[in-house]
């Protein structure tokens, strides 16, 4: 039986989190608990990107963001940014006092479960993800089987978020790592930073069809299908789940608009504004004062 309102929190750089709220969004219109869902999304764009930035300043980032998103009423927080998840997962959990998610792990468990073999995984990611060698580590909690090689691909945020997805030069630069991709002989890989997923067509074009694409916000969403065991019934109340959505950034918002219309074939109806004085105000004030964890009892645990 549902009730009540569940509000998640998901942040990221700039557009590529909205690619984990579009399957979270799907996800929760079928298979959810409560009435209804509040999204309350942050892209960082004043501070874009993450990736080449040092590991203390993305910590600090996301102290202030999760901060922020429990003080505006997060009861849960999605880490719709593996750069922030594979540098600052454990300083997100002690700031927010509420449940955090990344993708990384499940992305990893699933892989170990289901790939056969020495296989070989590649990841893109970020060159800070990347160099943390976040996924091969999350991997080899499950298996030694499988040989991870992890690239660095430091323009792609940037080509995401300025629209140029489908650009002459944009297909030159993924045809520079799909031939590191294809030269390791890879059989899957993983799109290791939200934004990569809204380039799967153009890089999919370019790799052997027998490799696989492997979208990290796709294997949260089926872990969550797996483990629980209401989702039959739930399916059947499904027109009675509400989706509300608030998008903010820090960065214009027109250029957020522009990026998204992109992305996602559409641009948000409102977008907010907020400023990096605004997240650093909530950071100071949540060392001032004891967070109360929320009873969610349930969303996506």
């Amino acid at each position: 039986m549902r009730k009540g309102q569940i509000t998640i929190g998901l942040f990221d750089s700039g557009v590529g989190g909205l690619s984990v709220l579009r399957q979270l969004e799907s996800y929760f219109t079928t298979c959810g608990e409560a009435e209804s869902y509040r999204f309350l999304y942050l892209g960082d764009t004043a501070r874009l990107p993450y990736g080449n930035r040092p590991s203390q300043e993305i910590k600090a980032f996301v102290e202030e963001i999760v901060s922020w998103l429990v003080d505006k009423g997060a009861d849960q927080i999605v880490m719709a940014c593996n750069t922030s998840a594979a540098l600052a997962y454990s300083v997100a959990c002690a700031q927010a006092k509420v449940p955090v998610f990344d993708l990384i792990r499940p992305t990893a468990e699933h892989l170990a479960k289901s790939m056969q073999g020495k296989q070989k995984i590649g990841v893109l990611a970020t060159n800070s993800t990347a160099k943390s060698q976040a996924f091969s580590k999350a991997i080899r909690e499950f298996t030694s089987d499988l040989e991870v090689i992890e690239i660095g691909c430091p323009e792609l945020v940037g080509i995401v978020e300025s629209g140029a997805i489908n650009a002459d030069e944009t297909k030159k630069i993924l045809l520079k790592y799909a031939s590191q991709l294809e030269n390791a002989c890879v059989d899957s890989v993983v799109l290791g930073c939200t934004h990569y997923p809204f380039l799967a067509g153009p890089l999919s074009a370019l790799l052997p069809s027998n490799v696989q694409l492997v979208d990290p916000a796709a294997l949260m969403v089926r872990s969550l299908s797996k483990n629980r065991s209401t989702q039959t019934v739930l399916l059947d109340e499904a027109s009675d789940v509400e989706i509300t959505k608030e998008i903010y950034v820090t960065g214009p918002l027109a250029d957020f608009a522009a990026s998204a219309q992109v992305c996602l074939g559409q641009a948000p109806d409102t977008i907010y504004g907020i400023t990096i004085q605004d997240l650093q105000k909530a950071r100071s004030q949540s060392q001032q004062a004891v967070l109360p964890v929320a009873d969610i009892s349930g969303a996506l645990s």
